[in-house]
């Protein structure tokens, strides 16, 4: 009888020294984020930006391979917390994908979006998830409305003539950056019309 107590409470040990590693272990590691090489990103905040407040995108790591099961992730740490949470629903955003091809795809297989009924924020809910090893990032789902976008048109009187503007959708790059008087532009074509509106 000593001797099943004694194998008892090593293997118990031996659990809870395992969980503690494995939980140093991802802990240490640092997510490398989608937006970690732009420089200069104002990164949006609860406080920032308006989002749903009861749901959350989910992107799974690569090395997840994601349930056919509606309602599950698929990865037993997500699963876990869809279990703790009043969560309403798992289910795929792209449902209708398969897996790409090629590695260098974006596989649309891994993005989910979860519903939930806690009274927990998105933002709070969206960190917890992203700590999780299986989760390359989480996210709310963030809302944008069509007055948010500048009204990004040149001050150009001859911009109606420029058909080609229009095909490369141009007038997009107005709303980053309108000019900056200290740029020199140097013209290498020949056939400069000096007295262009532009020019002058």
């Amino acid at each position: 009888m000593r001797i099943k107590q004694v194998m008892f409470f090593g293997m118990i040990f031996l659990v809870l020294n395992n969980l503690s590693f494995s939980r140093e272990k991802y802990h240490l590691q640092k997510k490398t984020l989608p937006l970690d090489r732009v420089p200069n990103v104002a990164m949006k905040t609860s406080h920032n930006s308006r989002y749903v407040h009861n749901q959350v995108i989910v992107k799974l790591n690569s090395s997840v391979i994601p349930s056919q099961v509606r309602g599950k992730f698929g990865a037993p740490a997500l699963d876990e917390f869809v279990r703790r949470y009043s969560v309403q629903s798992v289910a795929r955003i792209f449902p209708h994908h398969k897996s790409p091809s090629a590695q260098s795809n974006v596989d649309l297989t891994k993005f989910f979006i979860l519903k939930f009924n806690s009274p927990m924020d998105a933002f709070k809910v969206a960190e917890e998830i992203s700590n999780l090893p299986e989760v390359q990032y989480a996210e709310p789902v963030f809302i944008h409305s069509i007055d948010d976008m500048a009204t990004c048109t040149p001050l150009d009187s001859l911009r109606s003539q420029q058909w080609a503007l229009n095909k490369i959708q141009a007038d997009t790059a107005w709303c980053i950056s309108d000019g900056d008087t200290s740029v020199i532009i140097g013209i290498v074509d020949t056939g400069v019309q000096w007295d262009h509106p532009d020019l002058q």
